[in-house]
């Protein structure tokens, strides 16, 4: 039945937000008027600087270890979707319903977390806060895959959810202070980390065939131990003149 009703909000939600999108008539009226000629030269002519920018910012040291370091993040909340509750409930012995409610206390303190960033990141600064909430993912998944007594499974959860919240959002914090590269850097940084959301679980899931679905999961520990290493790459930008600094070197 709730699947029913979310079907039924989702459908009223995208109807009336679809109507504040703008028409191609009214952005052509915001836009100053120019020669049609000219207008489809420039039109041309941008979608061939982006194709460039974009292979640049491929080519870009920094930009592909800030990308890889993300990565992490993509399987750490990849595993957590798609085995968190399967792996509760096969460890642990939680019935699905539990499980689900897991699945949500970790979204929780994923969320949380999000929130408290800015004030974190001020205080911390953004390398030593990715490697402090980093340590505790693989706390946290350690936990799960070991843990003797459900409830450390749980604390284990929680510090995985730390883990996983800023990764992606201060990785795309780092790549977005050249107005002119942004979009190629975060897009090149958005096709590793969706990548790895996508392509990691099913392998977590052909390791869980032999070991089972929590202790599969200590697997993730390996890219989060590189991302550690790479969090050096991610500029302090608590007010220095070298958190504006390009990023091609």
């Amino acid at each position: 039945a709730h699947l029913y009703g979310l079907a039924v909000l989702e459908l009223i939600v995208c109807g009336v937000s679809v109507g504040f999108y703008l028409s191609q008539d009214e952005v052509a009226a915001l836009e100053p008027a120019k020669d049609s000629l000219v207008g489809e030269r420039d039109e041309a002519s941008a979608g061939s600087a982006k194709k460039g920018l974009t292979r640049l910012a491929w080519r870009e040291r920094r930009t592909v270890l800030i990308a890889l370091m993300v990565m992490s993040g993509g399987l750490l909340e990849g595993a957590a979707n798609d085995w968190l509750n399967l792996s509760m409930v096969d460890g642990y012995g939680f019935a699905t319903s539990s499980a689900s409610a897991i699945f949500a206390f970790f979204l929780l303190m994923m969320t949380i977390m999000r929130f408290g960033s800015p004030r974190l990141e001020r205080r911390f600064g953004a390398p030593h806060l990715l490697r402090l909430t980093m340590g505790c993912a693989i706390i946290g998944l350690t936990l799960v895959a070991f843990a003797p007594h459900h409830i450390l499974a749980l604390v284990g959860v929680a510090l995985w959810g730390i883990g996983a919240s800023l990764v992606f959002p201060l990785g795309i914090s780092a790549l977005s202070v050249d107005p002119v590269m942004t979009p190629a850097r975060v897009s090149v940084l958005s096709t590793v980390n969706y990548g790895s959301a996508l392509i990691g679980p099913p392998i977590l899931g052909l390791i869980a065939d032999h070991v089972g679905y929590h202790r599969a999961l200590v697997f993730v520990v390996l890219p989060v131990c590189l991302a550690i290493v790479l969090a050096g790459q991610v500029p302090d930008q608590r007010g220095r003149v070298r958190a504006v600094a390009p990023l091609d070197d």
